[in-house]
């Protein structure tokens, strides 16, 4: 069996080589396999521990033959070239990578190489700095074209090295690279991103990988008595657990960059700690003395044979100078380590991300959903990946558990970027397991995901104030549903959904009752819950909005537009409503008038309608210029819960709805003021007309819409209630309300958008 195995991975890494789009395809696939065996054999069942047995054979085995064949040197090969490498640098770099050097011309070679064979988009140039190598690595480098040397003719050790490499540099940033270093793709462009994104980041590193494919660190902790941790040494790489970018005590210099007056600032690197060791741990700790954040980048990736320099014998060489120079790395920063966690493995959870301003004080924010926010296509992703920022931005470490395997890149780098960790498969229970004692507040949205989480949580994190998300009544909606399918004679339809309201009925109860707060998303929601469990905590946090502060105007505008996410059955029924009985209306009047249906997943008979005037998009990339366009929004919605995305989303850009009062309820909207609304056919066609003739109408509606949605549900209201959960999770209040509390900055509210 292993022979095949090894020809898999052989054939894998000829295919899809690492930092390929195939190569993370199959990573995903290889997670979703993941979780279809948690599904089908649960922890300790009797088919998981006879899998289990197997693989930890096939494991061991494939380990020993990896050992076996890996060498920690480079010898040349028959017929490979050890000769010049050149480089395609630039005149006029943002990027000064700098390569200090003594001996080893093979490892600087294929680092050359490397950098090379992966060029990134970022201008740079490459310093490579000889520190009087006993043999022709200098004469080697001098000809390499597109690589500056800088030659010492003595030795003066790594540190003086770099140092002297940074003196002779032209770029903004500062790249330091080990030279026994094979950069992999994106390597500096994510690095050098995160800097140009966020002016308070000073350091950034890589997250480093031994050539047998085990990570050597994502990140490193830096403990009360000095000692040093590489977070993540020798386990999977492709863990999710190291995909986020974090604030961390230091990143190891063999792939770091740092912005070059900031650098000068400080005064480089301090060569009291020449020849080596913990001068980048110094560096880290004097980036933040300066008012600056140190991170990891783990997008940005570089292979690391450890130790080719300096061995790895700490009583001999240099190397004994990593013991040396901890204690004089103790004495200048005693002050400031007295304030790190202490040596244990039971706090490598708060220790592997710092909080931007408390470093390793408070706790962790676990969030529990189905599946990752995808704001692009529903409303409810939207309010979501709001909160994750918003609580991101409060200065909480925040891990998002899912059920469904992520398959949107685009949206899951979104949420690492924003230093959220996301996990999945049996991820989750390790996480619960090792960090459960350090969460302090736990969300669980959604009834069939928090019967599923809420009683796991609980048991897991003693410490946490548990709270149920809602998202909207579900049981609510489905009684609705029930009372419209039986007004239409749909008798099938009715009696299912009454079911199902039942059912949600019993469920959102219990989890009100279970949960030590309940968010909903109304008033309207908030009181029916306060009559129901009259000992539950219900508070609000409603959708979020942030408005457009440019003045909106009819001119040029034509046509109508519905968005809805058609995974969401009231969505087709009010598409069904809207082309059958309101549009034929509006279309006697304004025969020329444009029915634009945007949305995620329409089903067939929307998909495939062929009705005058009517066009169907599907899902948009971006429904801005939908909006720009339009002259009306239209939300006729028969049934639903919760308060409505689309109905938010068009009044924060300016666009004046027609909605029924189902759509429009629980937002503070007042017919004739922000919105006209009608529940029959007949009125609400009659109120889309109005829009279409009466420029004045409009643009009054445009103007005090926008007002009201700004003022209700903007994020301040958001960002200030959860600040109380977090205080309350604390325990330093009492009672939980979204008045009274300060408001904060928009910045990283995502924009409008949503397919709703």
């Amino acid at each position: 069996m292993l022979p095949g195995v090894s020809r898999i991975k052989k054939l894998v890494s000829i295919v899809a080589p690492e930092g390929t789009g195939r190569r993370h395809a199959i990573r995903r696939a290889r997670e979703s396999a993941r979780t279809a065996l948690e599904t089908t054999a649960p922890l300790d069942s009797p088919q998981r521990n006879r899998i289990r047995a197997v693989t930890t054979r096939i494991h061991r085995s494939l380990r020993e033959k990896r050992l076996r064949d890996d060498s920690s040197t480079i010898v040349p090969t028959p017929g490979r070239s050890w000769g010049p490498v050149t480089v395609t640098t630039s005149q006029n770099p943002v990027v000064t990578v700098v390569i200090p050097t003594y001996g080893k011309w093979e490892y600087t070679q294929r680092c050359l190489t490397s950098i090379e064979a992966e060029l990134p988009t970022t201008p740079f140039e490459v310093i490579v700095v000889d520190d009087a190598s006993p043999d022709s690595s200098a004469d080697r480098v001098a000809l390499c074209g597109g690589v500056r040397l800088v030659r010492s003719e003595q030795n003066i050790g790594f540190v003086r090295a770099c140092n002297l490499g940074a003196s002779h540099a032209r770029g903004r940033y500062l790249l330091f690279l080990n030279n026994d270093t094979e950069v992999l793709p994106c390597w500096m462009d994510a690095l050098a991103g995160v800097l140009d994104r966020d002016p308070d980041v000073g350091l950034v590193g890589s997250r480093l990988i031994y050539p047998d494919h085990s990570l050597q660190e994502s990140g490193g902790i830096v403990w009360r008595d000095g000692t040093a941790s590489n977070y993540g040494r020798g386990d999977d790489p492709d863990r999710s657990i190291y995909e986020a970018v974090r604030d961390v005590d230091y990143c190891s210099g063999a792939s770091i960059m740092v912005r070059r007056e900031l650098f000068d600032q400080i005064g480089g690197f301090d060569v009291e700690f020449a020849p080596a060791y913990y001068e980048d741990t110094d560096l880290a700790f004097s980036v933040r003395a300066a008012g600056y954040r140190v991170v990891v980048q783990p997008s940005s990736a570089v292979i690391h044979h450890e130790g080719i320099s300096n061995g790895t014998d700490t009583s001999s060489g240099v190397k004994r100078y990593q013991e040396i120079n901890r204690a004089k790395f103790v004495q200048k920063w005693s002050s400031i380590l007295a304030d790190q966690l202490e040596p244990n493995p039971n706090n490598v959870w708060l220790a592997r991300q710092r909080t931007r301003n408390s470093g390793h004080a408070g706790g962790i924010v676990v969030v529990v959903e189905d599946a990752i926010p995808s704001p692009d296509r529903d409303s409810g992703s939207v309010r979501f990946m709001a909160i994750l920022l918003g609580l991101a931005k409060l200065d909480q470490r925040v891990v998002l558990l899912v059920n469904v395997v992520p398959t949107d890149q685009r949206h899951l780098d979104f949420l690492h970027e924003h230093g959220i960790t996301v996990l999945w498969g049996r991820e989750r229970e390790e996480f619960l397991f090792s960090a459960g004692r350090h969460i302090t507040l736990s969300i669980v949205s959604r009834p069939d995901v928090a019967a599923q989480w809420l009683s796991r949580v609980r048991a897991s994190a003693p410490n946490s104030l548990v709270v149920y998300d809602t998202v909207d009544l579900h049981f609510l909606r489905h009684d609705r549903a029930a009372q419209v399918a039986e007004e239409c004679g749909d008798s099938v339809t009715a009696e299912w959904c009454a079911r199902e309201s039942k059912r949600y009925r019993e469920l959102e109860l219990t989890l009100a009752q279970d949960a030590d707060v309940t968010l909903v998303v109304s008033k309207v929601e908030q009181e029916i819950l306060g009559e129901l469990v009259p000992t539950s905590a219900v508070e609000i946090l409603s959708n979020i909005h942030v408005t457009d502060s440019t003045r909106q105007s009819p001119d040029g505008r034509s046509g109508l537009l519905f968005v809805g996410n058609f995974n969401h059955s009231p969505n087709i029924d009010a598409v069904r409503w809207l082309c059958d009985a309101i549009f034929p209306l509006v279309r006697e009047r304004h025969p020329e008038t444009v029915l634009h249906i945007v949305g995620n997943n329409p089903p067939d008979e929307i998909a495939e309608m062929d009705l005058p005037g009517v066009v169907v998009h599907g899902w948009v990339s971006d429904l801005v210029p939908f909006y720009r366009a339009s002259r009306v929004a239209v939300a006729p919605l028969r049934y639903g819960a919760g308060v409505k995305g689309k109905v938010g989303e068009a009044l924060s850009l300016g666009l004046p709805l027609v909605g029924t009062s189902v759509a429009c309820e629980a937002m503070h909207l007042k017919h004739g003021r922000d919105v006209l609304i009608g529940d029959s056919a007949e009125t609400f066609a009659e109120h889309i007309c109005t829009l279409l003739d009466d420029d004045d109408v409009w643009q009054t509606l445009s103007d005090t819409g926008a007002e009201t949605i700004g003022r209700e549900l903007g994020p301040d209201r958001a960002r200030a209630l959860l600040a109380q959960l977090i205080d309350h999770s604390s325990g330093s209040s009492e009672h939980i309300s979204a008045s009274g509390i300060s408001q904060g900055s928009d910045d990283d509210v995502l924009p409008q958008g949503s397919n709703a």
